[in-house]
């Protein structure tokens, strides 16, 4: 781990710790847990079953708290109008009035934090903390998958995962898509020239998608332009951030190979990776670059790196 890695890590860690002050109201009737469970039953009365799917528990855990709260009075738990074998928890009057008090003292707590800011920088750090919010869910949906660089073991692998994909999306062969190319099965040779290079993602040895980086075909050497290729990806990588990850990583082997632009081509029934290409940073050109080959790509994008 590097000593920027390390600083990262050890703010994250303090952060975490800040949280958790913050939230514990004390002297406070109520723990930071209990408001949570009576924060949902003051939306809607709910059923053990619901409450440990909400939390992500066991049942017994979700049961084990509302007897707490029903202990105290701040909850009833009563037979269901629609399953008499199910039994609801009800907040109670005593149980709104401590939930209240809870998220009052809390606002209270928020509000003179954000004091400390500017409504502009208030604004930055909502961003800043939703991204890292979000980079750590997708982190734990990666574990377990490997980038890295293609290998000719996985030629095979990778030409049957674009023609799988492209038919998928209707991307025919006779239609002048990239799995018409006829270097589709020798993608590590390929990518082996200078300025180009090729990922894939594995999980337990089976590859699941891949992209790579060339220079733009028909581009002039000096304008320093390259490619962003053969991004596909098997349904069962979507939705864990890998795509972004690897299009990441190959646009900073771009930038560190000296290209100054990125240009891609596409189609629009690949809504997914349009919307990707534009939060990378990637705009909408009104003609074609190059001479890619790919006739039926009528979206043309390009950024700055």
């Amino acid at each position: 781990m590097t000593a920027t890695e390390q600083g990262m890590l050890t703010t994250v860690m303090q952060l975490q710790d800040s949280l958790a002050q913050l939230t514990q109201i004390e002297p406070h009737a109520l723990n930071w847990l209990q408001f949570q469970y009576l924060k949902q039953l003051n939306q809607q009365a709910l059923g053990v079953s619901a409450l440990a799917q909400l939390f992500k528990v066991d049942k017994s855990n979700a049961s084990r708290q509302l007897k707490l709260l029903a202990q105290h009075g701040w909850l009833n738990m009563l037979d269901s109008s629609r399953d008499g074998r199910a039994r609801m928890a009800v907040i109670t009057p005593a149980g709104r009035l401590q939930y209240l008090d809870y998220q009052s003292q809390v606002d209270k707590r928020f509000a003179l934090i954000q004091a400390q800011f500017t409504a502009q920088q208030w604004q930055q750090q909502q961003e800043h903390i939703t991204r890292l919010h979000k980079a750590i869910r997708q982190s734990q949906l990666q574990q377990g998958f490997e980038l890295r660089e293609i290998e000719p073991k996985d030629n095979q692998a990778i030409a049957s995962i674009i023609r799988q994909v492209s038919a998928e999306y209707g991307l025919g062969a006779d239609q002048g898509f990239a799995v018409a190319d006829v270097t589709l099965d020798s993608l590590a040779a390929v990518y082996q020239a200078s300025g180009s290079g090729y990922w894939v993602i594995s999980y337990q040895g089976k590859l699941l998608g891949g992209g790579g980086i060339a220079p733009l075909a028909g581009s002039n050497p000096t304008d320093k332009i390259c490619e962003l290729q053969k991004m596909y990806f098997l349904p069962s990588l979507r939705g864990r951030g890998l795509a972004r990850r690897l299009a990441q990583h190959a646009l900073q082997f771009a930038k560190d190979a000296g290209y100054q632009q990125c240009y891609l081509e596409t189609t629009a029934r690949l809504t997914e990776a349009i919307a990707l290409y534009q939060s990378l940073g990637f705009e909408s050109l009104c003609a074609a670059k190059g001479n890619t080959g790919h006739n039926s790509c009528e979206l043309a994008m390009l950024k700055q790196l």
